[in-house]
């Protein structure tokens, strides 16, 4: 019997990134039942209703529920060696999603990620897309670099320390009442 190969399309390989992103976050959040890594949840921006990748919600001391939103985690598989402008489309609409969501104060302040596959490479954009997304308040990682993956796991830990239940009481200490 000849062996058939099978070509996966671009859709499933984004996918596959997807899940890949979102296994490393729930495996960065371990067991902690006061935080959830959700995918595909709709979160309303500033003008449009977004269908997110990842989100990690927190759980409140006021309402007991997770509604806190701690990271919005956006990820973008970009294939190489395809037209120059792939690159800068993916991300302007990347960014563009993102600055919306960033733009709704009613989510509280979450830290907001782009994870992306890999960097431009040359010929693709001369764009400083690092700098232009921390411009937004949105940190790009690269997911195939480990120093930026392990940047990653920093932040993330940073924010669940935000779920701590006198972590949170503090924070609400310190609010302003009007």
């Amino acid at each position: 019997m000849a062996l058939m190969t099978q070509e996966i399309s671009d859709a499933e390989k984004g996918r596959k990134f997807q899940a890949e992103v979102q296994e490393f976050v729930e495996e960065v959040v371990g067991e902690n039942p006061n935080v959830e890594v959700l995918s595909g949840l709709q979160v309303q921006g500033l003008s449009y209703r977004w269908t997110t990748d990842i989100v990690i919600v927190g759980r409140s001391v006021l309402t007991n529920e997770f509604s806190m939103y701690l990271a919005i985690i956006s990820c973008k598989r970009i294939k190489g060696g395809v037209a120059s402008s792939t690159y800068w489309t993916e991300m302007s609409r990347a960014y563009m999603e993102l600055n919306d969501l960033k733009l709704n104060s009613g989510l509280g302040s979450p830290k907001f990620f782009m994870v992306v596959n890999r960097h431009r490479i040359r010929g693709e954009t001369d764009k400083n897309y690092p700098l232009l997304f921390k411009n937004i308040g949105v940190e790009l990682i690269n997911f195939n670099d480990d120093a930026e993956l392990e940047t990653f796991a920093e932040q993330l830990h940073q924010l669940l320390r935000e779920t701590i239940p006198l972590e949170q009481i503090k924070k609400l200490e310190k609010k302003p009442m009007y």
